[in-house]
């Protein structure tokens, strides 16, 4: 008799490719698992939900050594951007809102969900990294580098911009520093799709003058 399929459970009935078509569809397709035991039934096999949880449980242990693999190849990036915005967690009798954080390079994204928004989670997801994050003005990540340093934090333009589109009703000289952002904006535009080379050679030469006439501590030489 031949060989059955792997199985992720050890004794289960269901195979990799089961569990896996599972997490596809609730994860990629947005299918609830009570929809997908619907659709089993019809096609003939009797599932309950609990079963579908437990093939996810699985797939997500096998899996959580690359996640945590993930996470270690973006904090190895020179520079990574880091995020972070509301998450529902759906409960009985109600809700809370939790934090989806995620830093990313190049290469790949990492997320995690964290009940908190604070420096502490900030800290968790940036662990011991060494190198330039570029964030909004969100203070965790402020109190973090004011507080454990080891990382040097960049601001992101556009959170820049939209704080003097703000002032401008009241300060009209901020429109200087808006013209001056739109001159980056525009040499930014004409390296789309430039060799990461060329981009830093062009920022040294034409953007980092305009930011240091500013008075801006940005490090536009450091960016990639």
């Amino acid at each position: 008799t031949a060989l059955g399929p792997p199985k992720l459970l050890p004794g289960g009935r269901y195979s990799v490719d089961f569990a896996v078509a599972v997490a596809v569809a609730k994860y990629v397709d947005h299918l609830p698992l009570a929809r997908q035991v619907r659709q089993m039934a019809r096609a003939g096999l009797s599932v309950d939900t609990q079963t579908l949880w437990d093939q996810l449980f699985a797939v997500q242990r096998h899996l959580l050594p690359t996640y945590e693999a993930l996470h270690d190849v973006v904090l190895a990036a020179p520079v990574v951007g880091a995020d972070e915005t509301t998450w529902p967690l759906l409960e009985k009798g109600g809700g809370k809102r939790w934090y989806a954080w995620s830093i990313a390079c190049p290469e790949a994204v990492f997320y995690r969900i964290d009940p908190s928004r604070s420096a502490r989670a900030a800290g968790e997801i940036l662990r011991e990294y060494r190198g330039v994050a570029v964030a909004d003005g969100y203070s965790a990540y402020a109190t973090l580098a004011r507080e454990r340093g080891g990382f040097t934090l960049a601001h992101c333009w556009a959170h820049v911009r939209r704080k003097l589109v703000e002032a401008e009703a009241a300060y009209p000289q901020a429109g200087e520093a808006l013209a001056s952002i739109a001159t980056l904006y525009a040499i930014e535009a004409e390296l789309a799709g430039a060799a990461p080379e060329a981009r830093l050679a062009a920022r040294r030469e034409r953007s980092q003058p305009l930011v240091d006439r500013r008075s801006a501590p940005v490090g536009l030489d450091r960016l990639p």
